[in-house]
């Protein structure tokens, strides 16, 4: 009688095999470096949301003073500053914000130079200044050579490449001129401009925020 089922053990051959572990090796480095670059994404995604949500804090802080006060006319003129010297592009050293509420606190927000970049030109830094006139008269903002009651607003990779302002009108609102009329009848306004870079020397994180916006303050009071 013949056999009709023929019992076959034939296996994988070495070659077959081979082939298997290639494709599964090549499979798992795909995977592999898909996986670091979806973790370098959503690392590099959150380094900028931190970044800008940092650059955006500063220009909110200075946005919410001049809402709830007003440019501080009268300081520019006591220290001799004129507004063109506020929105002079070509020339970005100690550029400040002066501003007062109602109760006569005074707070400053200034571009400073702090220290230097990881290429060695001049790292810039927000730093701010209040002085509280109701509880506390001996703060003191005035010293801008050692800024001794001066604090930094900015993170330390944060560099502020530029900050500039565009005060309207330039002459105060609030002051009587010769003829005894007012010099300038506006609600005063002020455009503030606000770029900031990363200090890091990898490339793709080396990141540029550019932030601007005009504020209306809401006193407006003669």
């Amino acid at each position: 009688m013949i056999n009709i089922f023929k019992n076959n053990k034939k296996g994988f051959t070495l070659l077959e095999m081979l082939i298997s572990a290639a494709i599964f090796a090549i499979t798992v480095v795909i995977g592999i470096d898909i996986f670091f670059g979806v973790a370098r994404m959503q690392k590099r995604t959150a380094y900028i949301q931190d970044i800008q949500s940092d650059a955006r804090y500063v220009m909110e802080e200075m946005a919410t003073q001049l809402r709830q006060g007003m440019i501080n006319y009268q300081w520019y003129e006591d220290q001799g500053i004129p507004f063109s010297d506020l929105r002079d592009n070509t020339h970005q050293d100690n550029k400040i914000l002066a501003t007062k509420d109602l109760d006569g606190n005074l707070f400053f927000f200034e571009r400073v130079k702090e220290g230097t970049l990881y290429d060695g030109s001049n790292r810039y830094v927000m730093k701010v200044c209040s002085v509280d006139i109701a509880s506390d008269e001996l703060d003191d903002c005035n010293n801008r050579t050692t800024y001794e009651n001066w604090q930094i607003i900015t993170p330390d990779e944060i560099h502020v490449e530029k900050f500039y302002l565009f005060v309207s009108p330039e002459e105060n609102p609030f002051e009587l001129n010769e003829d005894s009329e007012y010099k300038a009848s506006q609600q005063p306004m002020v455009t503030i401009v606000f770029h900031t870079t990363t200090d890091r020397q990898e490339k793709e994180y080396q990141i540029d925020t550019k932030l601007s916006t005009t504020i209306s303050s809401r006193v407006y009071k003669r």
